[in-house]
């Protein structure tokens, strides 16, 4: 991998309804962000090396884990980075994950 890349090039042709589904997203969430990784082409151990994140924030992530997960202000910069390495609009998903991440956190009592 390229160290001054700066997102994670595709590994196969591009399916155009699954392009609108990735830009279009309006609830985004762990499934989501593990499903766009997966039809990128990207292995886990990629991700992690290109977000510096650990296997346990980004399985956390992607299973809306939240009880997992770091305070919301470290969450937020792991979906962004998450988001631009997959070449996604990183501040529409980020801020949809967000949603979803507090309300997550309020059902279940975590303050």
């Amino acid at each position: 991998m390229n160290p001054n890349a700066h997102y994670i090039h595709k590994r196969h042709g591009a399916d155009s309804e699954i392009e609108e589904i990735l830009k279009q997203a309006e609830a985004v969430d762990g499934a989501f962000l593990r499903k766009a990784r997966e039809y990128r082409g990207v292995a886990v151990d990629e991700m992690m090396e290109f977000t510096k994140l650990t296997r346990k924030y980004l399985e956390a992530l992607e299973h809306d884990a939240v009880d997992k997960l770091p305070a919301p202000v470290y969450v937020r910069g792991f979906v962004m980075q998450y988001a631009k390495a997959l070449q996604l609009e990183a501040s529409r998903v980020t801020a949809s994950y967000m949603r979803n991440y507090q309300s997550l956190r309020e059902a279940r009592g975590i303050r």
